[in-house]
């Protein structure tokens, strides 16, 4: 079962991956998709939308394990965006990674060798999803701040970050503290009960 077809698709191009094995996919609609070994072989996946639970859901509907071919060092999705994802983690971890290493680990990794310039494109495809997803979520802080200060009226909300911006111009976050006020109200009442109680 998986939650969507982004996620099935992955899934499958991973097995290719791993298994080094030329799959293509000859169906991919909005509610089904199919993939098959591009040489003589009877290997097959359907895959297909749930009907009885969520319906973004997709589910394997037939699978035929037999792989008659041999082993491939080269697959279809090489030049697929699957590479970014696939090592976004490790580029999190080593952004400057050089290219040399990055084919090793993808070697080791699904047993392929990819060239230089494919490394190179999937390495830069990582690391711009990543700025771009550090800008994104400091940019949403600032909605976060506006949302808290709109709902809880006289809250307090302070973000703080460096003065000094990096090479990108862009400001490094520190922390952020949140006081709402219905709380302090809260303590506040519970303080004066506590104290007619006394």
């Amino acid at each position: 079962m998986f939650t969507n077809k982004k996620q099935a698709k992955e899934a499958i191009t991973c097995f290719a991956f791993a298994n080094k094995k030329p799959l293509a996919c000859y169906v991919d609609d909005s509610r089904r998709m199919k993939f098959k070994c591009k040489l003589p072989c009877k290997w097959v996946v359907w895959l297909s939308k749930s009907k009885r639970l969520d319906p973004n859901d997709f589910m394997i509907k037939t699978m035929s394990t037999k792989h008659k071919n041999c082993p491939q060092k080269r697959t279809k999705f090489g030049n697929s965006n699957f590479l970014a994802v696939a090592f976004e983690d490790i580029i999190r971890v080593m952004p400057n990674i050089k290219i040399p290493a990055l084919q090793v680990v993808v070697k080791m990794k699904f047993s392929i060798r990819i060239s230089a310039d494919i490394s190179r494109r999937k390495r830069d495809s990582a690391r711009r999803k990543i700025e771009g997803d550090h800008v994104g979520q400091f940019n949403r802080l600032w909605d976060y701040n506006h949302e808290l200060k709109k709902s809880h009226p006289r809250s307090r909300v302070l973000i703080n970050y460096e003065q000094e911006r990096d090479a990108n111009g862009d400001h490094k976050f520190k922390r952020i503290y949140v006081c709402l006020r219905p709380l302090v109200e809260d303590k506040k009442k519970g303080l004066e009960s506590a104290l007619r109680e006394k």
